[in-house]
Order: C-alpha cells, then structure tokens, then sequence
C-alpha cells in the first residue's frame, strides 16, 4: 500500500501523462467473435476514437481497386494523404479474394479483402513510400486456430517495435476485429504482421488507413479544474504526511 504523500504524487503524475504529456503508441481495439452482418456497434466505435484522435490527411486501401486474385508482391495505393504514399506487400501468402471463404473471411466495406495465412511467423510486410505515424485496419477469422497477431514498426530512424493487437487466442471461426495505433513521437517506414506461431491459420484484412506522418494528432489539454483537484490531492498528502 502507498504512503499518503507517495499516492498523491502517483496520481498526479498519471493524470498529467495521460492528458498532457507525449503519448507515444496510442492503440485501439476492439473484437466481436459472433459478429453476424455489419460491422458491431463497439468496432464502429473504436473507429470512430481512431479517427477523432487524429487530425491531419489519412488514406484507405479497401483493395476494391485491386483484381480478385492478385497475389504478392503488389502496390497499394492511399488516395487522400498529403503525400500521396503508396506502399508495397509482400509476403504471408496473400491474394486478394472477392468472395467470403469457407473458413470465414471476408471483406468488410466491399466484396473485395486480402486473405493471408499464418504458415509461417514472418507474416506479410508493407513497405510505405514515405513514412506513416499510424495505421488502423478490420481482421476477420484472426487466431481461432491458435495464433497470435502482432505488428512489427521499422522505425524512420532505425529499429523496430512491436506492437500486439491482441486478438483471442483459440476462439471461434468467424471472429470480427478492428485494430488501429498512431505514434505522437515517431514515424515509421513499414509494418510487418507476424504470429507467435508457425500454424495453418488463414486471416482476413480490409480497410487498411493510414496516417500520414505530417498529421498533427489531437491532444486533449487538461481542464483547468482537474489541475485544481490534482493540486488539492497533492496537497492533502503533504500535509497527513507531515503531521503523521
């Protein structure tokens, strides 16, 4: 247990990281493992926290311009952000399919979607033509064989990240995920989707957006009465600390 005056400034100092200070990987994710039709209220609304926690240009692959078949390598294209990036995905055994498979991927905004396949942990990789701050996307059919997903961020200074998305493990066929991330401090130069496990598990993705790395993220500022109670908490626990 905390001493008064240490719990205090424990508090205080979460308050500000979380509302004022440089947050570096912010994740969003959210997962439905009996999704039916549509996308479920609790995706749309990750989304939605996605895409109001950032400002500045994005841009959507929803692979409706790519012909059902293509397999790697393969260009994407992100109409919409200030760079005009493209990328390239390699990797992962991808093809673009244009109808839900047996094993139950499928798209998500179209008919069209990218099926990959965990048969190895390396996973598929895509290589941005300028660097991106964050990504978001909608996975179906993700770990019910027993794999894990997890995204590797080649920074543009050099090094990797990972990132896990944290889908269930072992859950039922058919399972509906979105995953979204941006990085206030960092850009990066491609992302690489790998599994803890080499196994026969096929995956669905759709709807890949993108941030542009010249997007100004929103940061909440701090009202002026949490400062006020932050300062009175502080202050409570200098004083029973004194006087114990």
């Amino acid at each position: 247990m905390l001493r008064p005056g240490v719990a205090a400034a424990a508090f205080t100092a979460a308050a500000l990281a979380a509302t004022s200070a440089p947050a570096a990987i912010i994740t969003f994710f959210a997962e439905d493992l009996a999704p039916g039709a549509g996308i479920p209220a609790a995706l749309a609304t990750e989304q939605t926290n996605f895409t109001n926690a950032i400002s500045g240009s994005t841009g959507i692959e929803d692979f409706e311009g790519v012909a059902p078949g293509t397999t790697v390598p393969f260009a994407l294209s992100f109409p919409g952000t200030d760079d005009f990036i493209s990328a390239t995905l390699n990797g992962g055994g991808a093809t673009v399919l244009d109808t839900p498979t047996t094993g139950d991927q499928s798209g998500i905004s179209g008919t069209n979607f990218l099926q990959t396949t965990a048969a190895n942990t390396s996973g598929f990789t895509i290589d941005f033509s300028s660097p991106i701050s964050g990504l978001s996307f909608f996975g179906t059919d993700i770990g019910d064989i027993g794999a894990s997903l997890t995204l590797r961020l080649t920074s543009f200074g050099g090094g990797t990240v990972d990132v896990a998305v944290g889908n269930t493990v072992g859950g039922p066929s058919g399972s509906l995920l979105f995953f979204g991330f941006f990085d206030d401090m960092d850009s990066y130069t491609s992302v690489q989707f790998i599994t803890d496990v080499a196994i026969n598990d096929d995956f669905g993705f759709d709807d890949f957006t993108i941030v542009d790395s010249e997007a100004v993220r929103t940061i909440i500022p701090l009202p002026a009465s949490a400062f006020m109670l932050i300062g009175a908490v502080a202050g409570l626990g200098l004083i029973r600390r004194v006087t114990a």
